[in-house]
């Protein structure tokens, strides 16, 4: 299983690999009310493993929070529970600017890429799974392309990458 593969990734890195402890269901329950909506089912196994984290290009020696705070701008940051929130809230107001009647913002940020942009699971398909998308933030939703078809995919892709699987704002920049 993926998770277990994660596992084993976090256990042969460890000057690498920086995950949190498991969100609480509380924590997760908390972040689905405050974004109006489920988050997908494969993200919520990853956050009751891990609340968030990352794997770092290089081993990092320094571990305060100033040099994980760097190390982590610079990886493919999955993201926890508070800082999906935050996102999803930040996200929401500037699409709100765009278009002041919008009551809805059906996309969940999840990830923060090495390339400074946004992956966020898209409306769930009729299987019921949310796509992967990388939300450029130079364009609007109409023109984000599809990177995985679910976080399982995408999941298995960081892992077999060391935390770097190829995203369209590196192939396409």
């Amino acid at each position: 299983q993926v998770r277990d593969q994660l596992g084993a990734l976090i256990a042969r890195c460890p000057d690498r690999a920086f995950f949190d402890g498991p969100a609480s269901e509380a924590d997760i329950a908390k972040t689905e009310a405050a974004i109006g909506r489920a988050l997908p089912d494969a993200y919520k196994q990853f956050l009751r493993a891990h609340n968030g984290g990352f794997i770092a290009q290089e081993a990092v020696t320094e571990r305060d929070e100033a040099t994980l705070d760097t190390e982590a701008w610079n990886a493919n940051h999955l993201l926890g529970c508070d800082a999906i929130r935050h996102e999803y809230r930040d996200a929401f107001l500037i699409a709100r600017d765009v278009e002041p009647d919008l009551g809805d913002w059906p996309f969940i940020p999840f990830c923060q890429t090495e390339g400074q942009e946004t992956l966020v699971f898209g409306p769930p398909g009729p299987d019921g799974i949310a796509p992967v998308l990388d939300a450029f933030h130079e364009v609007g939703a109409d023109e984000w392309g599809v990177l995985a078809p679910g976080f399982h995919v995408f999941l298995n892709r960081y892992v077999d990458t060391e935390g770097f699987p190829e995203t369209i704002a590196l192939t396409n920049g």
